[in-house]
């Protein structure tokens, strides 16, 4: 009896440990694949308000990012070159537009725009996460509107549906999404695993009219992309 309680105990520690050295694999990173070649086109719907004539003005377009390239930034991490392009429709040039890039670190998704460094994603990545994700830019005349944003992912690992485009696992970004009665922003990113970003809605838009359902923006503009196409 003695011997079969020792044998017990000692599967019992046996157990422990192997339960102890088990390590859960974040696999946040795949919300943001990089590789070169790698691209993605969206279907952009831009609305802009003019608080002079009060009026609003609607444009469609096509927005095309390419990586192209690779090379060390200047925080001595991997980055890769995004070539960024334009066209109106199907049956127009693509024209170079601006040229940004990305990076992976190992607790970040960082992406520069306009020489503006954003954390995209922070590893790990889970519902009721938030983060700083505005933390690299120096605020401004013209950037201080980004000033203290607390990033929020909403939700995770939620299937999607955009069009003719199905992803099974997607998690949302709010990255801000402050009003009052004259000013409102709301910035909101999508991403799918092996995708990358699938939608992204920004709205930045001013009014002195009281309404509080924001039907009449007086200034402003409000701006979203809807992926179509990618490899």
């Amino acid at each position: 009896m003695k011997q079969i309680f020792c044998i017990t105990i000692c599967i019992l520690i046996l157990t422990s440990c192997e339960r102890h050295d088990i390590k859960l694999v974040d696999r946040s990173a795949e919300f943001f694949p990089i590789q070169l070649n790698k691209f993605w086109i969206y279907n952009v719907d831009s609305i802009s308000f003019d608080d002079v004539t009060l009026t609003s003005d609607t444009i469609h377009y096509q927005v095309k990012e390419e990586l192209d390239s690779t090379f060390i930034d200047d925080t001595g991490n991997q980055a890769y070159r995004i070539e960024r392009s334009r066209r109106n429709d199907t049956a127009s040039f693509w024209t170079i537009t601006d040229i940004w890039y990305c990076n992976l670190t190992s607790s970040t998704a960082e992406k520069v725009e306009e020489n503006l460094r954003f954390i995209k994603l922070s590893f790990p990545m889970f519902k009721n996460k938030t983060w700083a994700g505005n933390k690299y830019i120096h605020p401004w005349d013209v950037t201080d509107y980004l000033n203290g944003w607390n990033y929020l992912c909403t939700n995770i690992d939620v299937p999607l549906t955009f069009g003719t485009l199905h992803f099974d696992s997607t998690l949302t970004v709010i990255q801000n999404a402050d009003s009052n009665l004259t000013e409102k922003y709301f910035f909101i990113e999508k991403y799918a695993r092996q995708v990358g970003m699938i939608y992204k809605e920004e709205q930045h838009v001013q009014k002195q009219n009281l309404d509080p359902q924001w039907t009449h923006p007086e200034s402003g503009y409000i701006r979203r992309y809807y992926l179509i196409q990618y490899n």
